[in-house]
């Protein structure tokens, strides 16, 4: 683009069409990434495309451009999980939800028990039920709703990397992912 070769030429203080590692230090200072010896060094190869030790406009353009392609692939990515990221009130909602139907699901086993095996074993299964209870409440329960507010901020840093991003990607794109995002939309719909 001009704008990068004006950009260019104001760095290339020899003139010679090509930065070398002091040049592009300079620039790369001046965009605000102020680099370490080696991790310029490391920049240098990474850019240096004909092998020649220094950096001409086309492989500084080709970077460039690369570098505002993965942006934005990033910047897609974060707003495609966005959106199909439930409010925290939904995963409140579903965290005390699903607790609750363990509950009930626990107390028809203890009445299906103990109307088969006597008063006496319901009432140690009562008493059971009531110690699962508080491990639920004190345990399971926190666990739970600490889950479902820490897993879309584990999922958008690893939307950050790209390797990373790509597996979240093929995840969100399955059938299951399908299924769970609609059951979310549904949830905030009602």
């Amino acid at each position: 683009s001009r704008q990068l070769r004006s950009v260019f030429a104001r760095f290339d203080a020899d003139d010679s069409g090509a930065m070398d590692a002091s040049e592009l230090g300079n620039l790369m200072e001046e965009i605000g990434e102020e680099l370490k010896p080696a991790q310029l060094r490391r920049l240098l190869r990474r850019l240096d495309r004909d092998g020649n030790g220094k950096v001409d406009v086309d492989e500084l353009d080709a970077w460039f451009t690369r570098a505002r392609k993965a942006e934005a692939r990033r910047k897609r990515r974060a707003e495609r999980l966005r959106r199909c990221t439930p409010s925290r009130r939904t995963r409140l909602v579903l965290a005390w939800a699903f607790a609750w139907a363990c509950f009930a699901v626990f107390a028809t086993l203890v009445v299906a028990f103990g109307v088969s095996f006597g008063e006496e074993t319901m009432l140690r299964l009562v008493s059971s039920w009531g110690l699962a209870l508080a491990q639920t409440f004190v345990v399971e329960e926190p666990v739970l709703i600490a889950l479902t507010q820490l897993i879309p901020w584990v999922i958008e840093a690893m939307l950050a990397n790209d390797l990373a991003a790509e597996v979240v990607q093929t995840l969100l794109a399955t059938g299951v992912a399908k299924a769970v995002a609609s059951c979310f939309a549904a949830l905030r719909g009602a």
